[in-house]
């Protein structure tokens, strides 16, 4: 047979010539019949042999981890029917394990690690019992692990830093102890780590700062000590921190106070905590500092700059000296740009630039005590770079030249802000160094979006059309009428092509749906406590049922 044939087809060819009775023997035809080759689990085990692969793990785990709770898992049983198992792909695996509030008492097995290509595996409230297997950490695929609610005991185990392509660790409500892994740096897609009302003990690993995804950090209810690491304030997407009711001390990090995103901060019920509160983060919407016992802090005394300038505050960006359209060797100092070719910011400090045209900053030759870097302030894209030359200058020089080269479909005049800023943890590879977010001057309105990187505000229930290109054919989506209002966030250009990002207000979820076939691409749903009569997964539903191509436009 040449060793082409996998043994599992030799053995699947013998267990239908059994079953069929071309071969004699009523007992190895009854044992056939409780195997995933028989047919019945899997239809056709010839062509989906990876599938029968999935199908014997998932049987062999089936008593460990239902406990005392019964699963219809049975290789007389279509897989594709089986409680909680979801198939797809080409070929067909087992991609998502959704077992959640099935009252399940058994353990987590290890052998799940087996299922190479699972990208979701959701066990959450339920009664499961033991520790996190470290095997978990070999499924390289996994996007969701969501274990929430349920006894497991144990450290968190360092292997999970292996997941690189997870968006999502849910483990609260749980009875885990130990550390934080540092490990969980190496995460560089996670947006979510919801590790509340546990026994966590140690510092916060300040190596969290370097997940510039990360929008949702709950580590609430443990018994965490030490400082919060000043590294908390620089993932640029931060919406959600809540540190409340550990054993955390020292003063509470001004840079907290430089995160735009952030929306829910709950720092009480740490006694240890010294010194004053930032008053900007009073302004936090859903924050619980009227449980913090410290006064404001008074604002901070003047910065100057190498040039003698007073700024009002770390964020300024006077000690620009010139910003200019032109190369820097067009003139020999700063009082020889000619006027015309000068860019004033406008009264938020920001400039305006046109697509292409090269332009240059004239900085200090020193930056204010504590910062290292003039930047674009930018957030982590994926995709091309939205401009060409360097994305960040050091003390050591003066001169920091760029062009805006927007994607394709993009307005021709876009908006930037240059500021002075720390050098923070670099993120992974494949995300930007520097801190961007660029804007259309005039948006257009949302019924016919153009390309751009920011979203607007909650869309109210109806139907609306988002286009990328007038030659191409228009997404429409249908956005129904709840009380969970959601809004477009972004549109993201990748190697698969464009996505448009939509958010609920409070942006703890998100569905990404392609441009050019309206496909889900991309979901992702914050663990909630409650039920509700209707959820913002069952709105994702409506709106991703909805989605379809319009017409060109003459």
């Amino acid at each position: 047979m040449g060793g082409s044939v996998p043994v599992r087809l030799v053995a699947a060819v013998i267990a239908v010539l059994v079953g069929t009775g071309v071969l004699a023997g009523g007992g190895p035809a009854e044992a056939a019949d409780r195997t995933c080759e028989n047919g019945a689990a899997v239809r056709d085990p010839f062509a989906d042999w990876h599938l029968v692969f999935d199908c014997d793990v998932l049987l062999g785990v089936k008593a460990t981890l239902a406990g005392g709770t019964i699963l219809n898992w049975d290789a007389g049983i279509p897989i594709r029917a089986w409680d909680g198992v979801s198939v797809a792909g080409e070929p067909a695996r087992v991609r998502e394990i959704d077992l959640s509030r099935r009252g399940l008492t058994g353990r987590i097995p290890p052998e799940l690690a087996g299922l190479d290509t699972l990208w979701r595996l959701d066990l959450s409230f339920n009664k499961l019992t033991g520790p996190i297997p470290a095997a978990l950490g070999d499924l390289r695929g996994l996007r969701y692990l969501w274990l929430h609610q349920n006894r497991l005991t144990g450290p968190i185990p360092p292997a999970l830093g292996s997941l690189r392509d997870l968006r999502s660790l849910a483990l609260s409500n749980n009875q885990l102890s130990g550390p934080i892994p540092a490990s969980l740096r190496f995460l560089p897609g996670l947006r979510s780590l919801w590790l509340q009302s546990n026994a966590l003990t140690g510092p916060i690993p300040a190596d969290l700062g370097a997940l510039f995804a990360l929008r949702n950090l709950a580590l609430s209810h443990n018994q965490l000590s030490g400082a919060i690491p000043t590294e908390l304030g620089f993932p640029p997407a931060l919406t959600t921190l809540y540190l409340r009711g550990n054993d955390l001390s020292g003063p509470i990090p001004p840079r907290l106070a430089e995160l735009k995103e952030l929306a829910y901060l709950e720092l009480g019920r740490n006694p240890g905590l010294t010194g004053c509160v930032p008053a900007p983060l009073r302004r936090i919407r859903g924050n619980d500092l009227g449980r913090v016992p410290l006064p404001d802090c008074p604002p901070p005394p003047p910065i100057r700059c190498a040039d003698g300038t007073a700024v009002a505050g770390p964020a300024d960006s006077r000690c620009i000296q010139a910003v200019y359209r032109g190369a820097p060797e067009d003139y020999a100092d700063v009082a020889d740009i000619l006027d015309a070719a000068i860019i004033e910011p406008d009264d938020q400090g920001r400039y305006h630039v046109r697509r292409g045209q090269q332009v240059t900053v004239v900085t200090t030759a020193s930056l204010p005590a504590g910062f290292t870097e003039f930047a674009l302030e930018r957030r982590p894209v994926a995709g091309p770079a939205p401009t060409s030359g360097d994305r960040a200058v050091a003390p050591a020089r003066t001169t920091y030249t760029f062009t805006p080269i927007p994607f394709e479909g993009a307005a021709d005049v876009i908006t930037f802000d240059l500021r002075a800023m720390r050098t923070g943890p670099r993120p992974a590879e494949g995300h930007v160094v520097a801190r961007t977010t660029f804007r259309v001057v005039t948006p257009p309105p949302v019924a016919a979006l153009a390309y751009t990187f920011l979203g607007g505000p909650p869309l109210r229930p109806g139907t609306y059309s988002f286009a990328i290109d007038p030659r191409l054919p228009p997404l429409i989506l249908d956005i129904p009428t709840s009380e969970h209002q959601v809004k477009w966030e972004s549109l993201i250009l990748d190697h698969a092509g464009v996505s448009i990002c939509l958010t609920d207000v409070a942006e703890e979820s998100e569905l990404c749906l392609g441009m050019h076939d309206g496909e889900e691409w991309y979901r992702e749903v914050a663990p909630a406590e409650d039920i509700t009569s209707v959820t913002i997964s069952d709105v994702f539903d409506y709106i991703a049922a909805s989605a379809r191509l319009g017409e060109v436009p003459e």
